[in-house]
């Protein structure tokens, strides 16, 4: 845990960026934010945080389309296993904001700031009022000297068309504080005028530690514990979205609600859960038995895709017994691996 004075005279949190370590497919901006902030504190957080949001996600959260109304309780069950949590602070008055900022990376906590994607200025979405999205990203220094801040994020590089090999990482990038500011203010704008996302008007998260940080968790037998007093249920999160889209075709009810779960959803259950397979080879688990489960994986990425694909395109060939069948097969595959 190092503040750091670097060449261009800003104070900086010692952050690793894990440029090449997953695709930008298998961890959201969200939750690569947090899991870099938390590896400020250990190394290892990183992976650890990564293997939590997918266990969570995958087995313990409650599926929601407003899950932005469940931020920091859904953040902070997965860190609380790594005595850390993460702190809302409301910031109305923008005269606050810089000094805010120096306070928190001098007392070597990061910080995360979730703006409108349609905000960053040097974003390729920037004005796109069709991307609605929520973007994350750390604010990890400052310099008093040239007025300005130090952000991780990766959202720069993506649109200068730098080939990162589809790999996701939190890049340094230097921003005036001006032009944080305008993306503040605009960005809190949109928010003041959105019923759900008024969640984050004004707001800065911190990532901080609850006591002392805790060492050598990397370990199988910490995870085991976790999935067996926290997440073990009889049917994953998965597994009961696609028997609720069965249900909702044999009972001719609409669809627009459940083709957005799958689609947005879905896929990152999916998509999380080869963070998980990675973090297993990390800890020399059993390659075997990760390889199979990786094909059975990918059998349920395949055929999710198609239901998918055939909703879009109004085709009633689902084939969604098949997939229930898959992922009956990966769960006992995953409980064999933690129980």
């Amino acid at each position: 845990m190092k503040l750091l004075k670097n060449e261009s005279s800003f104070y900086e949190l010692d952050l690793y960026h894990f440029a090449y370590e997953y695709s930008c497919n298998e961890l959201n901006c969200v939750s690569q934010s947090i899991a870099v902030a938390s590896s400020f504190f250990n190394n290892d957080y990183y992976y650890l945080y990564a293997v939590l949001d997918s266990l969570y996600v995958m087995w313990k959260d409650e599926i929601s389309l407003n899950k932005d109304l469940q931020f920091e309780s859904t953040i902070n069950k997965r860190l609380k296993n790594l005595n850390l949590q993460l702190i809302v602070n409301t910031l109305p008055n923008e005269k606050d904001l810089f000094d805010f900022i120096k306070s928190k990376i001098n007392s070597k906590i990061p910080i995360i700031f979730n703006p409108k994607r349609n905000k960053l200025s040097y974003c390729s979405d920037y004005g796109n009022i069709n991307n609605k999205s929520i973007h994350s990203i750390i604010i990890g220094g400052y310099s008093d000297e040239r007025n300005a801040l130090l952000l991780r994020d990766i959202a720069h590089v993506e649109s200068c068309g730098l080939d990162l090999q589809n790999k996701y990482g939190l890049l340094k990038l230097y921003l005036s504080f001006d032009m944080f500011l305008d993306i503040w203010r605009n960005s809190n704008k949109d928010f003041s005028e959105n019923k759900i996302l008024s969640f984050y008007e004004n707001k800065l998260f911190t990532i901080e530690p609850i006591g002392n940080i805790k060492l050598n968790l990397f370990e199988l037998d910490f995870l085991k514990s976790i999935f067996n007093s926290n997440i073990l249920k009889d049917k994953s999160n998965l597994l009961k979205m696609i028997e609720e889209f069965k249900y909702t075709i044999n009972n001719n009810k609409d669809l627009v609600e459940i083709e957005y779960k799958l689609n947005f959803i879905g896929l990152y259950m999916v998509n999380t859960n080869k963070v998980l397979i990675d973090v297993l080879y990390k800890l020399n688990y059993n390659n075997i038995i990760l390889e199979d489960i990786s094909k059975t994986l990918e059998k349920i990425y395949i055929n999710l895709l198609l239901i998918i694909k055939n909703l879009k395109t109004n085709k009633k060939n689902y084939n969604i017994n098949r997939l229930i069948n898959l992922i009956n097969i990966f769960e006992e595959k995953i409980r064999m691996v933690f129980v």
